[in-house]
Order: structure tokens, then C-alpha cells, then sequence
């Protein structure tokens, strides 16, 4: 089902606009074998998705359609891989219901469609959820041990797309030590995902200390933390502060453009490299932040809770962005296809949102759940807060950055809508009350592990 509402999309040219970060990505891409990262903009792109971007040129046809075929082929696989990974966790209603919202709802079939780093981030952060959770309710210590570097290889390629997958080098701590119950074992795993992350990741951002003078991975941190402290949370320019009173002006006669984007215009056009403005725009940053730390604060913990909102509510925005991109252009396949679907995933998504209670639901879940469910659940929580999070703290959000972490958000609620549904179950009569209760039991009791068998029933 998923591939099919894509199809109409796949078979279609695509475009992007001048100027804008796809592009930026495009020229990295086209170019990584051949020229490799000397290009500017590699400043601020890390190395993963150009690459990811150059294997899909391989094929025959243009890099952008190339590309988009190849997101949208993944991201229709992603929705059967949470079908397969979930149902052994959690049975089938949470599976399948996440499955079809994964294939279906707006958020994930808009970051296939555009050619931007967070559909592919998207994906890797549900692959580090699952071999997390797998890694966790391993009972073999070795084994965990094992799954634990596959994770911090994971962590590696995200970090590689999107320089916010280093802040799931701590997703692991809390997960670790509720499963293990020991501080040795929960400081073992935890080092070593840090140190395998940390090591593969540090040539880069030496890279970029040696060149552009900024130990990250991505030479933009300024401006990212800029537009959190003066776009987001509207804190007034330190004047006492170089290019202070430029920026308040810039802010009085510019209302409607970008601070982030449209101050670093200004600096560089004033002859500052990009690097220099991106300091400037750091050191602003940082001052306006130490004298009020406490809206900062509270505009991060809005942006987190944004994150969540985004996909748990009304996301209109999304919405409409999606349908533009189905109007946009015909392809060889009527995209009343996709409409249809997307249709669909709406009306599931009003479900969703009904029965799990804008997922707070899955509040009854973890009460009612046994301690392999509610292990595999603080997985998700750690993954998805620690990403949401560093992306507060660093960005200050946007939708596409909250439609990365769709899934998780939908399998949560899932499982709140499954002990809804359960809770239900004891006021109807009995043949719907056992139907209830047969389609919801496994989502409160995972029968194995990932990877592991599950022991014979008495008598088989």
C-alpha cells in the first residue's frame, strides 16, 4: 500500500529551487566522486546524504528524479519494516495500525518526497530505536554488546546526515540501566556507543577545524542557535556586542525576512566569510542567551513539546505543503492515487487521535504493560526526546524536523489507543469483548526479544 500511493510521485520529473538547501545538496551530490567535499557548502552539509545522493546517480536518469525514487522506494519500506519489527514486540493492532499511518499520514510521505537529509535521517533514527530496543531486552550480555556497536554504527551514519544524530550517543543510558540494574554494565554500553560515535565522527569535525576554523561537524551551529535565541524566542540583540546595533536595526527594518539567513547575508555581503559570520552570529547568540536563560528555557521546552504537537495534532501546515507537492506536476500515473491515500491516512490519523487520546494514552500503556514492554517503550521515549531535545535546544524546530520522528510518536500512541481499547472492551458484550481483547493483548506483553525465538507453549 505504501508503494502504491507513491507511485504517482515516482513516476514524475522532479524540481527544486535555486538557492535552497536541496540544491545545495544536489551540487554536493553530483559532484562527490569527482570533486569530493572541496566544495563551500560542505562547511555545513555533512558528508552523508551528498553521498547517499551520488549512489542514487548511479542510476539511470537525472540525480533529482533519481533521488526521489529512491527516497520514496525507502520510505514505502520503512512502513513494512515497522509492521515486521513491531508485531514481534508488540502484536499485530500496534503494528499494523503504526504501519499504515507510517505509509499513509502526511509527515512521512512528505520527507520522501522533497530532497532533504531529514526523510533518510528519519529513517536512521527509527534503525538506532530498533536495535536499541533489541539491544536492550537481549538477555545474552555478549549479545547486547554486540547490538550495542551495530547501534553506534547507526548513530555514525545519522550523525553523518544530520549533525543532531550525536545526541543520541546518550539515548541508550536510561534504557541500560532499567534493564540491566547495574551501573558497570549500564556505564560499559553507554561507553561503548560514545567512544565508537565519537571516534568515527572526530576526523570530520577535525576537518573542519583545519579548514573553516570550527571543530563540528557542521560549521552552521551559530546561525542554528541564532535563529533559536532571536527568531524563536525573540530575545532582544546584546548592543554592548559587535554588529549588536546592526542586527536590532536589521530586526527593525527587515520585520518579515529570516534573521539566520538574512543577517548572514548582510555580514557576508559587508566582505565577513561565512565562517566570521557564523561567529558573529554565535557570539550574539550565546550573550543574549546568558541574560535570559530562563526564556530559553521555556522556549525549549515548547519546542520539544512542539515536536510532539506537530504530529499528534493538526498538522495543517504539513498538509498543505503535501498538496502542493501532489498538484505540482503529473506524472505517467494519476497522483489522484496518492490523494486518495493521503485521504486515508488522515482519516486514521483522526483516529488515532481520538482513540489514544492525542497519544497521552500511552500513559495507561506503561502502567499496564510488563517490564519488557515498558523497557522496550523507554527506548522509544530516550530515542525520540533525546533527538527532539538537541533539536530544540540547537534549532528551535520545524515541521520537517518533527516529521523525522513521526513513527515513533505513532507507535506510542498506538499502544495507548490498544489499553484504550482494552479498558473498552469490559462494557461491551461478550463476543466484541473477546475480539477487543484478542486483537489488543500482545501490545501490552512482547512474547521476544528482536532476534530471538520465542519458547514452545506446554504441549507443542
Amino acid at each position: 500500500m505504501a508503494f502504491v500511493v507513491r507511485l504517482p510521485l515516482m513516476t514524475r520529473s522532479h524540481e527544486v529551487f535555486p538557492g535552497g538547501d536541496s540544491e545545495q545538496y544536489l551540487r554536493l551530490g553530483s559532484q562527490f566522486f569527482s570533486a569530493g567535499q572541496s566544495d563551500p557548502a560542505s562547511a555545513i552539509r555533512p558528508p552523508g546524504y551528498p553521498l547517499f545522493l551520488a549512489l542514487a546517480d548511479l542510476l539511470p536518469g537525472r540525480i533529482e528524479d533519481d533521488a526521489a525514487v529512491v527516497q520514496l522506494v525507502i520510505g514505502a519500506a520503512l512502513a513494512g519494516a515497522i509492521v515486521y519489527f513491531a508485531w514481534g514486540l508488540f502484536g499485530a493492532f500496534p503494528a499494523v495500525a503504526t504501519g499504515l499511518l507510517v505509509a499513509l499520514a502526511v509527515p512521512n510521505m512528505e520527507l520522501d518526497a522533497v530532497l532533504l537529509s531529514d526523510g533518510l535521517f528519519g529513517i536512521l533514527v527509527c534503525a538506532c530505536c530498533a536495535v536499541l530496543i533489541a539491544a536492550v531486552l537481549a538477555s545474552d550480555p555478549q549479545r547486547r554488546r554486540k547490538l550495542l556497536i551495530v547501534l553506534s554504527l547507526l548513530i555514525v551514519a545519522a550523525t553523518y546526515v544530520k549533525p543532531v544524530g550525536h545526541a543520541l550517543i546518550l539515548a541508550p543510558i536510561v534504557p541500560l540501566a532499567l534493564a540491566t540494574r547495574s551501573l558497570r554494565q549500564t556505564l560499559i554500553g553507554a561507553g561503548i556507543v560514545a567512544g565508537i560515535v565519537l571516534l568515527l565522527t572526530v576526523p570530520w569535525m577535525a576537518r573542519n577545524a583545519s579548514i573553516y576554523g570550527s571543530f563540528s561537524m557542521s560549521v552552521q551551529t551559530g546561525a542554528t542557535l541564532f535563529a533559536r535565541v532571536f527568531e524563536k524566542d525573540g530575545l532582544p540583540p546584546p548592543e554592548n556586542r559587535p554588529y549588536g546595533r546592526q542586527l536590532r536595526e536589521f530586526l527593525q527594518q527587515h520585520p518579515k525576512v529570516r534573521p539566520s539567513s538574512g543577517f548572514h547575508d548582510e555580514l557576508t555581503a559587508q566582505g565577513l566569510s561565512q565562517t566570521q559570520a557564523n561567529e558573529v552570529q554565535r557570539d550574539l547568540a550565546l550573550t543574549a542567551l546568558e541574560r535570559a536563560p530562563l526564556t530559553v528555557a521555556g522556549g525549549v521546552v515548547n519546542s520539544v513539546a512542539t515536536t510532539y504537537t506537530d504530529i499528534a495534532g493538526d498538522f495543517g501546515t504539513g498538509r498543505e505543503v503535501m498538496d502542493s507537492i501532489v498538484r505540482e506536476r503529473s506524472g505517467a500515473i494519476t497522483p489522484q492515487i496518492t490523494a486518495t491515500g493521503l485521504g486515508i491516512g488522515e482519516a486514521l490519523r483522526g483516529l488515532w487521535f481520538l482513540i489514544s487520546i492525542n497519544g497521552f494514552a500511552a500513559v495507561l500503556w506503561f502502567i499496564a504493560a510488563g517490564r519488557r514492554s515498558r523497557l522496550a517503550g523507554a527506548c522509544l521515549v530516550a530515542v525520540w526526546l533525546s533527538i527532539a531535545t538537541a533539536t530544540a535546544v540547537l534549532h528551535g524546530g520545524a515541521f520537517r524536523y518533527s516529521a523525522s520522528l513521526a513513527p515513533m510518536v505513532w507507535l506510542f500512541g498506538v499502544l495507548g489507543a490498544a489499553t484504550v481499547l482494552r479498558l473498552l472492551a469490559q462494557f461491551v458484550t461478550p463476543p466484541w469483548k473477546d475480539r477487543l481483547l484478542y486483537l489488543t493483548a500482545l501490545g501490552l506483553s512482547p512474547r521476544t526479544s528482536p532476534g530471538e525465538r520465542q519458547a514452545p507453549t506446554p504441549g507443542t
